[in-house]
């Protein structure tokens, strides 16, 4: 499973966050990637004071966090899908679960619009 930034955040700053259905997918997954896009949007955010604390030790992964790079692969995808959202880290986020074939746990509801793409979407109960 890849988790979007989001999830990766709360996971890293307030798990008490994250939902119950969202713990358990956590827990039953066998993998959890994080993708170098998320790492980098944590960057940004953190440069432009959205989120706090030590940059460092917020993208430094802990086990049994899996880093995902980008492949070429993941741009050509990228390139070809609709343009259903406009956040480009997202988008590139939906490529590589798409060129992965893992599924995505977001919250974000735009990310339905991809399922007709190829996008697995994972649910919490």
């Amino acid at each position: 499973m890849l988790i979007d930034t989001h999830i990766y955040l709360q996971l890293r700053q307030a798990v008490q966050k994250l939902s119950t259905g969202e713990r358990k997918l956590l827990d039953r997954s066998k993998v959890v990637f994080v993708s170098v896009v998320s790492l980098w949007e944590a960057a940004m955010l953190h440069q432009i004071g959205r989120i706090k604390g030590d940059l460092e030790a917020l993208i430094e992964l802990p086990a049994p966090l899996v880093l995902l790079p980008i492949e070429p692969s993941d741009c050509l995808i990228f390139g070809a899908l609709p343009a259903h959202h406009r956040d480009p880290f997202d988008r590139m986020l939906i490529a590589q679960a798409v060129a992965k074939r893992t599924p995505i746990l977001s919250r974000d509801e735009a990310f339905a619009a991809y399922t007709s793409s190829g996008l697995m979407l994972l649910s919490p109960a």
